[in-house]
């Protein structure tokens, strides 16, 4: 990947040594960002905080470094019971009957945060966080049975169902009140978890379809179409895919080969945590935002669309995790060797590189790492 627009490499890569690479390098970073009495990582090495997301990705990695043998089991259980203890100590917000986490805490004391890690924060909870937590939990209880007590207690004071209004998914904050998240495909994802956890989700997405490089790819207005859900889904084969989100995981990918290939710009877009302002970004597939409905790669950041064409495309490290791990395209392996220089060490991954100018990230987070280890171990599974 030179300067300017960056090309994908010619070399090609084996997976399964690529893989266990990056696993490796992303458990060194779990291991040597964990807080030694919470147990917890914080998000990015920049804001000390932690969300529900973000322990369900650390979950998931300290169950894949054990089937990755990175670690041995008695030390990996002990792992998940601290992080899980620490859960069941989060902050709490109560409103109209709900008990639920906050939103964002720090990580090293649990106090209540908001998204630069600074206490207390607004006052709210993500019904997306909480739905992915239970979906990953879920999953991960039936492949540990030895966590399912300490997965249960992590909730046990938790009262969800005030979260649900009318079958659909809502979040609250103090400053705007009640919202609805159930919008595709991140709230499909969420409501996946709290059917996992028994509870009665009942509403469709209104999905609209566009059409990109041969492929059919969904949206639903309001909703921002990333990558994320998708790859998520493929990660707990299909345990999500009430909506298809596993199987759409495949046209996602082979869009983002094709936009590569038709514009010679690397695509492997979804949210990230950004070194410059604004600082985290949703790289949509399609968008669904309002201004912008139906508009395929476009950011959005701050709440508001961006030209895809500007300097915010980054090439995220764990789209090229899980495209290398779920897919037989050579893309996928090209792109992985053409930045593996710029983003893998032994003690850690970036986030990713920026596609345009192709220099990596400064910044590091829980989940492009957490994510490196998880699909290492399904590659490894397979």
């Amino acid at each position: 990947m030179g300067g300017g627009a960056a090309a994908v490499s010619d070399g090609g890569a084996d997976r399964e040594a690529m893989l266990r690479r990056w696993g490796s390098a992303g458990w060194a970073y779990v291991r040597s960002h964990t807080h030694p009495e919470t147990g917890l990582v914080a998000s990015t090495e920049t804001f000390p905080f932690v969300t529900l997301w973000d322990v369900a990705n650390l979950l998931l990695a300290i169950s894949s470094a054990e089937r990755l043998g990175f670690e041995r089991p008695a030390t990996v259980q002990a792992r998940a019971e601290r992080a899980l203890e620490s859960v069941s100590r989060l902050p709490q917000v109560e409103h109209e009957g709900a008990r639920l986490p906050n939103q964002f805490a720090r990580y090293d004391t649990l106090a209540p945060a908001d998204a630069t890690g600074a206490s207390p924060g607004t006052p709210a909870w993500s019904a997306t966080d909480i739905g992915w937590y239970l979906l990953a939990t879920s999953w991960l209880a039936e492949r540990h049975p030895a966590w399912r007590r300490a997965i249960e207690a992590s909730r046990a004071s938790w009262n969800v169902e005030p979260s649900l209004s009318d079958g659909a998914i809502e979040g609250w904050r103090a400053d705007r009140g009640r919202f609805h998240e159930g919008r595709y495909p991140y709230g499909v994802l969420a409501s996946a978890g709290y059917r996992a956890a028994g509870f009665r989700v009942g509403t469709e997405p209104r999905l609209e379809a566009v059409r990109l490089y041969g492929q059919d790819v969904h949206w639903e207005r309001h909703g921002l179409t990333t990558a994320e859900p998708f790859l998520l889904s493929a990660l707990l084969e299909a345990r999500a895919d009430a909506f298809g989100l596993a199987d759409s995981w495949d046209a996602i990918a082979r869009v983002q080969e094709a936009r590569a290939a038709a514009t010679g710009v690397p695509t492997a877009a979804s949210e990230t945590p950004l070194d410059v302002a604004p600082y985290y970004a949703y790289f949509c597939t399609v968008s669904g935002h309002e201004s912008a409905p139906g508009v395929p790669f476009v950011i959005v950041a701050d709440g508001r669309p961006q030209p895809a064409a500007g300097g915010l495309q980054v090439v995220a490290s764990r789209v090229v995790a899980a495209g290398l791990a779920t897919t037989s395209s050579d893309y996928w392996a090209q792109l992985a060797a053409a930045i593996d220089p710029l983003v893998c060490s032994p003690d850690g991954l970036s986030t990713g590189v920026y596609a345009v100018g192709a220099y990596p990230l400064r910044v590091r987070d829980l989940n492009s790492n957490a994510l490196a280890v998880a699909f290492a171990a399904l590659r490894a599974r397979a």
